[in-house]
């Protein structure tokens, strides 16, 4: 995944104007603060063309393959795996940080977990990014892909042993 990123001097924090829904730290003015020293950048999350499946990447500011701190290119890996589903996977969260705690999240409201995103949420997200919706989905072919052994693990992890120890001095 490679996407371009500028924070460059303008108004930062939540925009409504723009049609999307993102929060903003530290909104009160203007900023030009970059992705430099805080080393993390954010997070994209895809969706499997069922909705059953999610993969999550992280950006780190190690991730820059061109420009600098205030207008750069990032590309990080999609750890897809056999028993990720085959077909059309689309973005479906993004979150940007820069060093000032500025926040760009964006998020599709699809029908929850486990539902696919439709053509017009991929349509809705581009548009909310300015995009163009192809670049925001990729195919993944997976002929190795069983359904049968790829179904999501539900079961939440067990907690067999608690305790709380004071300490003495």
């Amino acid at each position: 995944v490679t996407l371009t990123v500028k924070d460059e001097s303008g108004l930062t924090g939540f925009d409504s104007s723009s049609g999307y829904s993102s929060s903003g730290y530290n909104s009160g003015g203007y900023s030009s603060s970059g992705y430099n020293s805080g080393g993390y950048l954010g997070e994209l999350g895809f969706t499997s063309p069922d909705g059953n499946q999610q993969i999550w990447v992280g950006l780190n500011t190690a991730d820059r393959i061109d420009g600098d701190q205030f207008s750069g290119t990032y590309q990080v890996n999609l750890n897809l795996q056999d028993t990720h589903q085959p077909g059309l996977w689309s973005l479906h969260a993004l979150d940007l940080e820069d060093d000032a705690d500025n926040d760009l999240e964006i998020e599709t409201q699809s029908g929850g977990w486990g539902s696919p995103l439709s053509d017009a949420g991929r349509q809705h997200m581009a548009a909310r990014l300015g995009l163009d919706p192809s670049a925001l989905s990729f195919t993944y072919d997976n002929p190795d892909f069983d359904p049968a052994t790829s179904q999501p693990d539900h079961t939440p992890p067990q907690l067999t042993q608690f305790s709380i120890n004071e300490v003495t001095s």
